[in-house]
């Protein structure tokens, strides 16, 4: 079935591919395959460290690709690399997921940290069922740090590639020369080249925000005192870093990307898990361990140059205010009330008490969240039912006597004979509910294949041609025959009306999304990949892994199909349509 040589794009650059994903879905598809190829360990490995379980990160990274997918068909182009793109995806994602009931499947810290950031950030557009906003300057996410983001975008597309490949990701030289499209010569050659000129370029940026003249003055001095292998210190740089909080911070965070760049580059890029996320080798081992932010090596890295500041100024090496004849040559002050500016940079405050907050809450949240198996939005909780209460009369109403004329008066009636008044009727009884049959579910007729969550229909994208691996979605239900199909189960297969020779396909993979196939390959070495079942519930298995179903990324229109484990939740549901074909 699906014969396209394996390895057809394996040389091509990123950006290469990058162009060949807005082709028509035979040249799309083989281009996508290599990406998830080269990218996809590393971007599992990050989303482990982002969601609570195996299943939660595998959906984080299938999303993510999907949302990048989507963009770039949409005429987008991806900022900067390929790779750090899709870890910046797996928290746009994370963030649709922290405004709803999934918030309990990410990690406590990085959903501490996504609330205290929401008001700056974006969340994904209408492929996951929100309206993107312009980007926050740190990135979609809101959570990487803007001057650092400002400086790596602003390097060639090359150098960025070999700075976050060769250097954050350390990947070998020839696979960062395909993905940047240079030669491993190169890559070795461009290696130090690239981290000097995102050092200058960082040095300008963060000078630019919270320097004023005097400080951009003194940019060069810094960017000398901290040269690899060659500092020259200067005694009025010394006596500038002692009264200046932003120059002190620009002499600590150089120091850190001189240092241990590849922890300074992750943490600052990404803004949540970066320094774990390079320091544990999650990119080439899969991640796993603690979660980033609690407890883990978030935030050491930024100021891994600061403890070379502390060091000197516990010993008494510096002066503590003397001015610069106290200043020991070689050595540089720590300035005063830089202790905030420099060693507690701003978002890192943020993260205590995000981390703090998180693992208070963590509890309550696993707890109120973690039985949740609806998705967002699938309607508000009702209150319970109460038993129905019968109102009957207690009080007796005495009936006076009616006076009748007689010669002689009579003795009236005692309390104790008179009759008592008959009991009230009892009330009507209710009229009984018929409860409506639920939907049946698709079956061996052409006819929508209508999700029970979000009430949309299985179709087609418009203006898709039908051919081999065509995307499947959803879309509000409509007249359409692209929404018209039928369970074969003779052949095992799920037919398509509008294009009767094609077929569902799982493309032999969960971790891939849903698309169409010729139903006649059903017959060859590959056909399971075109066979599911459909039980009385309405759930759609694939023979490749019958414990997982067909189901949407979201309510959404436009939402790709994924497969992800059976669990009888409503957006695993489907039932047939009320207009056959």
């Amino acid at each position: 079935m699906q014969s396209a040589v394996q390895g057809v794009h394996a040389q091509a650059p990123d950006v290469q591919l990058t162009d060949l994903l807005r082709a028509n879905a035979s040249t799309a598809y083989p281009a996508l395959r290599e990406l998830r190829r080269r990218h996809r360990p590393a971007v599992l490995g990050y989303a482990r460290l982002c969601g609570i379980g195996e299943n939660s990160a595998r959906q984080l990274t299938a999303q993510a690709f999907a949302l990048a997918a989507h963009e770039v068909k949409q005429g987008a182009e991806p900022r900067g690399t390929w790779r750090h793109h899709l870890l910046l995806h797996v928290l746009r994602v994370a963030r649709a997921w922290a405004a709803d009931s999934r918030c309990g499947r990410l990690a406590p810290g990085l959903l501490a940290r996504l609330d205290a950031t929401a008001a700056t950030a974006t969340a994904p557009d209408g492929l996951f069922g929100r309206d993107a906003a312009p980007a926050h300057p740190g990135g979609p996410t809101g959570l990487a740090d803007p001057v650092m983001v400002a400086a790596f975008q602003s390097l060639p597309l090359r150098l960025q590639g070999i700075i976050w490949y060769g250097v954050v990701e350390e990947e070998p030289d020839p696979n960062t020369a395909v993905y940047v499209g240079a030669s491993p010569d190169e890559v070795a050659q461009l290696k130090e080249s690239a981290l000097n000129a995102m050092r200058r370029a960082w040095l300008n940026s963060h000078l630019t925000h919270c320097g004023d003249t005097r400080c951009r003055g003194y940019g060069r001095l810094i960017e000398e005192a901290v040269r690899p292998g060659y500092a020259r210190h200067s005694p009025d740089l010394h006596a500038h870093l002692a009264d200046c909080a932003c120059c002190s911070t620009a002499y600590a965070e150089l120091t850190g990307l001189r240092d241990t760049p590849r922890e300074v580059l992750a943490d600052g890029l990404l803004g949540w898990g970066g320094a774990e996320y390079a320091g544990r080798g999650v990119a080439r081992a899969g991640g796993g361990g603690t979660a980033c932010g609690v407890g883990g090596a978030f935030g050491r890295s930024r100021r891994a140059g600061r403890a070379e500041v502390d060091a000197h100024a516990r010993s008494g090496t510096y002066a503590e205010a003397a001015g610069p004849k106290s200043v020991h040559p070689g050595t540089y002050p720590a300035a005063r009330g830089s202790d905030e500016a420099a060693d507690w940079w701003p978002s890192r405050r943020l993260v205590l008490v995000s981390v703090a907050v998180g693992v208070a809450l963590a509890p309550l949240l696993v707890l109120l969240l973690s039985t949740d198996s609806e998705p967002a939005g699938r309607g508000a909780m009702l209150p319970p039912q109460q038993p129905p209460v019968t109102v009957t009369s207690t009080a007796t109403v005495s009936a006076s006597p009616t006076p009748t004329m007689s010669a002689k008066p009579t003795k009236s009636a005692k309390p104790s004979e008179r009759p008592a008044p008959p009991p009230p009727p009892p009330p009507p009884p209710s009229p009984s509910r018929t409860k409506s049959p639920a939907p049946p579910p698709p079956g061996a007729h052409f006819t929508q294949f209508v999700n029970a969550a979000s009430g949309l229909c299985l179709d087609l994208p418009p203006h898709a041609y039908a051919q081999n691996g065509t995307d499947v979605v959803t879309a509000p239900c409509s007249s359409s025959p692209t929404q018209r199909w039928r369970v074969d189960a003779d052949r095992g297969v799920i037919q398509s009306y509008a294009a009767p020779a094609y077929c569902l396909d799982s493309r032999g993979d969960v971790d891939k999304t849903i698309g169409i196939w010729t139903c006649s390959s059903v017959d060859g070495p590959n056909g399971r990949n075109l066979t599911f079942t459909v039980d009385t519930h309405g759930t759609i298995h694939p023979a490749i892994a019958p414990d997982h179903a067909v189901t949407p990324y979201s309510e959404a229109p436009g939402s790709l199909l994924a497969q992800l484990p059976s669990g009888g939740r409503a957006d695993q549901r489907w039932t047939a349509g009320t207009a056959p074909a």
